[in-house]
């Protein structure tokens, strides 16, 4: 068989093939050199509902599809023999930082608690080192990425509080449109200097905070800011500084986020140290709802919504074909499956009020079957979905 026999496109077919093989087998070779950069901002840390500050691929509890782009931290590679100040430009470009003195960069690391949290802030006398040098200084010399925060001073609590106190910026809400405002006017110098809100590199005693919001009345936590503060201050001085930015002026608890397990109320007339609050720690408050929502599910305060984010599962209800049974979905619905999320602790009746609501019938009225490839099991009224589901079970059921 002559060359000019094979059809072209099998020709091209094979080329391409020869080239994306080529192309997997350098970046094998090559794979030593680069480091992949995680760089978690504001920008993704207002947008993340979860545990930690960013999507925490290492935990348990994650799954992909809870999560959408913009919640995840900025990637990027770079070959290890990269020097810091030059990996640090490239990352303000990317990120239309408006003035380099304005940030400041830290290491993250996992926490024994397997939890992902601040480490230490990169001092200016790392700029000459490579990037491979910074890994093996903090113990990350074999690892193929490495976690960064970017610190904008210009995004601390205190600082926007003290704007918006000032009637300098008006803040609607903690969003990206509110980001890019602040942005927009730092680089036009309309805005005081923030530089003595970031966290000092020689000042052991002033601390660094990350503060979540979970807004009641939208059934969503998110994060809300970062705050630069002296561990003898008491914790009642973010209370203020968050209070001053609503037109309500709520009341201000704070719940520290630990770790999934475990989220505690902490006192606002305790000082930082005595609470034990430290460098990346998270603090979450709520608001006070304006009325009573009907949406479902209904979390009436941050710990339950804590317990949601923990337990919840994936339910998928199927359309069963060719069956004069009651528990089957109408023939006219428009989709075969209906999926939500739902805690793996909720009641029956919780669970038939939430199905209620897709399926266009009385709570009373529906009956709830768990299957198994043995038989199908009517659920009792006064049990929960976690008595009957699997043991070590997946997040979809």
């Amino acid at each position: 068989v002559e060359d000019s026999d094979v059809p072209q496109h099998i020709v091209a077919s094979i080329e391409n093939e020869k080239q994306e093989s080529e192309k997997r087998r350098k970046e094998l070779e090559e794979m030593h050199l680069y480091t992949t950069v995680h760089v978690h901002s504001m920008h993704n840390f207002i947008n993340f509902q979860g545990f930690d500050i960013s999507p925490n691929e290492r935990s348990k509890l994650y799954s992909p599809e809870l999560h959408q782009d913009n919640e995840y931290s900025l990637a990027l590679r770079f070959l290890r023999s990269t020097k810091m100040d030059d990996l640090f430009r490239e990352i303000n470009k990317t990120l239309e930082v408006p003035d380099d003195k304005l940030v400041q960069y830290w290491t993250m690391a996992y926490r024994k608690n397997y939890t992902l949290r601040l480490d230490c802030p990169v001092s200016h006398s790392s700029d000459g080192m490579t990037l491979e040098q910074v890994m093996k200084s903090i113990g990350a010399e074999r690892a193929s990425s490495i976690d960064l925060f970017i610190e904008e001073s210009y995004y601390e609590l205190n600082y926007l509080s003290s704007l918006h106190n000032s009637g300098k910026l008006s803040f609607s809400g903690m969003n990206a449109k509110f980001l890019s405002e602040v942005k927009d006017k730092v680089s036009r110098n309309e805005l005081p200097d923030s530089r003595e809100y970031l966290k000092p590199t020689d000042d052991p005693h002033r601390i660094l905070i990350f503060l979540k919001f979970f807004d009641i009345g939208k059934q969503k936590l998110q994060g809300f800011s970062h705050a630069t503060v002296r561990q003898t201050e008491e914790i009642k001085v973010l209370a203020n500084s968050v209070s001053s930015m609503f037109e309500n002026n709520f009341p201000v608890k704070f719940y520290e986020e630990v770790q999934p397990e475990l989220i505690e109320e902490v006192d606002s007339n305790q000082q930082f140290v005595i609470a034990e609050l430290y460098d990346g720690d998270i603090l979450t408050f709520q608001n006070v709802p304006s009325r009573t929502l009907s949406s479902l599910p209904y979390h009436e305060n941050v710990t339950e919504f804590y317990d949601f984010l923990r337990y919840r599962i994936k339910i998928t209800l199927s359309r069963t074909e060719e069956s004069d049974e009651e528990y089957v979905l109408p023939a006219d619905k428009d989709t075969d499956e209906i999926e939500f999320w739902v805690s793996s602790r909720s009641s029956y009746k919780e669970l038939s009020k939430i199905i209620s609501s897709f399926v266009n019938a009385k709570p009373d009225y529906i009956r709830v079957f768990a299957v198994y490839p043995n038989g199908r099991f009517s659920m009792s009224s006064e049990s929960s979905l976690d008595e009957y589901l699997i043991k070590n079970y997946t997040k979809d059921t």
